[in-house]
């Protein structure tokens, strides 16, 4: 295959290039400049027609020139991940931060995450969860939503299919901080009052 981005298709190649493309709108782009680049449109002019920049056109046509129909792929990134669990995010919060500390900071919480401290300021937005920490109330986006004054994380759980679960519960006061999470006998309690 050629790397300067020249291309040439062939009926197969074309039938196959329709073919992966399906009803896929980003790879109907792709095949797009792949064929322009085969009509002999110059960067220009097909970055032009298909609404993209003129970049984007250079890179997908180098790309297949040299590794063919594997090269429309994504390859993967390095960095962090596009998307972010919010029940990760949410549990780590409600679960605390190591003692002696009573809160998260934003920064903190991202730092021990892995992620970006506005992500993690766009998910406390949206579930509501105050700065000052797993005392002050969450509203779980639900709806209707559901507010819990004092919530405390019971468990987690995630499914192969990106799904996850929160179980929280409201805590009944005991007139002091609570300092780590709930413990097993505790869970268990809460977990049989949830369920009946």
């Amino acid at each position: 295959m050629s790397t300067s981005g020249e291309v040439s298709l062939t009926e197969r190649e074309l039938a196959e290039l329709e073919a992966w493309s399906g009803d896929r709108p980003e790879r109907a782009v792709r095949v797009a400049i792949v064929r322009d680049a085969a009509a002999g449109l110059s960067v220009s002019r097909s970055a032009h027609r298909l609404g993209v920049s003129r970049p984007t056109v250079s890179a997908w046509r180098q790309r297949y020139a040299a590794d063919g129909l594997a090269g429309l792929e994504h390859r993967p990134r390095s960095g962090r991940p596009v998307r972010v669990d919010e029940a990760d995010v949410v549990a780590a919060t409600l679960a605390g931060p190591p003692s002696p500390q009573r809160a998260w900071s934003a920064r903190a919480l991202a730092d021990h995450l892995g992620i970006s401290h506005t992500t993690v300021g766009r998910v406390w937005q949206r579930w509501r969860i105050r700065h000052d920490g797993p005392t002050a109330p969450v509203c779980l986006p639900l709806e209707p939503p559901l507010a819990c004054a004092r919530p405390e994380l019971l468990a987690t759980w995630a499914r192969a299919d990106g799904a996850a679960f929160l179980v929280v519960a409201d805590a009944v006061p005991s007139g002091r901080p609570r300092t780590g999470a709930a413990t097993a006998d505790e869970r268990r309690m809460r977990y049989a009052a949830l369920g009946a």
